[in-house]
């Protein structure tokens, strides 16, 4: 009984020096905060990473077809003014890009003699066509499809002269509609026409 009473009248020999119920809590508190901010934190990354890769795949997309459009109208060869234009649309899909939403063509100086000749035995046409419903772009020469991700199309010739404007965009995902992890992509470009005259 001797040694109870030195402990119950706080002997130093005999003072636990442990961690009280209100330090643990306080510890336990802390170390909770920590651990939720740092998963908030790789929560955002992650988020941050996945919405920049989709917007990146969209944007792969839309500049491919984007080059192929350029390409075809810096090898176009025409006479904007004798009404043998390098360039044709297409706008509703109802002539040379029967089946689809939309398209364009250029005329292509196949044998490279800087002359303009009939496309459908001299020269020859570079056809694009643009469908809504599968949201892909066509090379309609061969059927290689260029882009799959496609969600507009739009392109004009009348506006200048020897020049074409065209417009794309594209989203990760086109089957679903446009949102912050879903972003639409749009790629805009002006593709200056050779003009050489009719022989």
């Amino acid at each position: 009984m001797n040694s109870l009473r030195f402990i119950l009248s706080g002997d130093k020999r005999y003072r636990c020096f442990g961690l009280t119920l209100a330090e643990l809590i306080i510890a336990a508190g802390l170390l909770i905060i920590i651990v939720l901010g740092a998963a908030s934190l790789d929560f955002a990354a992650r988020k941050f990473y996945s919405r920049t890769e989709k917007g990146a795949a969209a944007l792969q997309d839309v500049s491919l077809a984007m080059e192929y459009l350029q390409r075809s109208g810096e090898q176009s060869i025409g006479d904007m003014t004798s009404g043998n234009a390098a360039y044709e649309s297409d706008a509703t899909g109802t002539a040379f890009c029967a089946g689809y939403s939309a398209g364009c063509r250029f005329v292509i100086d196949f044998n490279q003699n800087g002359i303009r000749e009939d496309p459908t035995t001299t020269d020859t046409y570079n056809t694009f066509c643009y469908s809504a419903a599968n949201h892909t772009l066509t090379y309609l020469e061969n059927g290689e499809v260029i882009a799959r991700r496609l969600v507009y199309f739009a392109e004009d010739g009348t506006t200048v002269p020897g020049v074409v404007f065209l417009r794309l965009g594209s989203r990760d995902n086109p089957s679903v509609v446009a949102s912050a992890d879903n972003p639409n992509v749009y790629l805009e470009a002006r593709v200056f026409l050779r003009s050489a005259s009719q022989r």
